[in-house]
């Protein structure tokens, strides 16, 4: 047990440092792709601007701003996670 109490905060901290340039605030809450509010692209929407499979996606809250966190496999075999904005669909990262 303490060693999973002692991994949490070295877990979060490695998560920070991970997370996209492009999204400096913390997300406030996520769903599912499928779930974006009203007002938001669609996921299909913004494929023409991904190169590779997509992984995983949220629609994500940050602040008085929706994006889509999308996690894709590239063609050469990275992962990488891009944020865009999800009511016009620019890429937030640096």
């Amino acid at each position: 047990m303490r060693v999973r109490a002692a991994a949490l905060p070295i877990a979060l901290a490695i998560a920070v440092l991970m997370s996209p340039p492009g999204l400096a605030q913390p997300l406030d809450s996520c769903a599912p792709a499928d779930r974006a509010p009203a007002g938001t692209l669609r996921l299909s929407e913004l494929r023409r601007q991904i190169a590779g499979e997509i992984v995983r996606a949220a629609v994500c809250r940050v602040s008085d701003q929706w994006v889509y966190r999308v996690t894709v496999l590239e063609p050469n075999g990275q992962v990488r996670t891009i944020v865009f904005d999800a009511t016009n669909g620019k890429s937030l990262n640096r």
